[in-house]
């Protein structure tokens, strides 16, 4: 199941650690607390649980409220459709993805290299379609 991402803000805190040899050390750490509707919609108690997550720095067109109108009307037309359908892919509500949605499918990166694809990147079910079709033109053609 896919949902909606969550904006998380990551927090820096300095850490001081001492040293058997006395000396003080400092060490910088990251935090991410996570909003307690989250916490509760995963079902996480009190301790210690195992959370899996795709993390990725947000892109500049992410800043955005996509619930606001006068966003979509500014801001939308701006963005390329590679853009967009990251967008899609994250935070933005149906009416920016013309009722498309991310669904996960797995792959080996090696066959969708393979295709011209680069699995690093998102992929669409057009993209895929299209990289299918060239690679049979190119079998169905004759050798010269």
């Amino acid at each position: 199941m896919i949902t909606p991402a969550i904006p998380l803000i990551v927090k820096p805190y300095k850490m001081r650690k001492k040293l058997k040899t006395g000396e003080e050390r400092e060490y910088i750490i990251y935090r991410i607390n996570l909003p307690k509707s989250l916490a509760e919609s995963l079902a996480l108690e009190e301790g210690e649980d195992i959370i899996l997550a795709y993390i990725t720095q947000a892109k500049w067109f992410h800043i955005f409220d996509w619930s606001n109108p006068e966003v979509l009307e500014e801001v939308l037309p701006r963005l390329t459709e590679r853009e967009r359908l990251e967008l899609c892919a994250t935070l933005a509500p149906e009416s920016v993805c013309r009722g498309e949605k991310p669904h996960i499918l797995v792959a080996d990166p090696d066959k969708l290299k393979s295709l011209g694809l680069d699995p690093e990147k998102p992929i669409t079910l057009k993209d895929l379609e299209e990289a299918v079709k060239r690679k049979a033109l190119t079998k169905a053609q004759p050798p010269q």
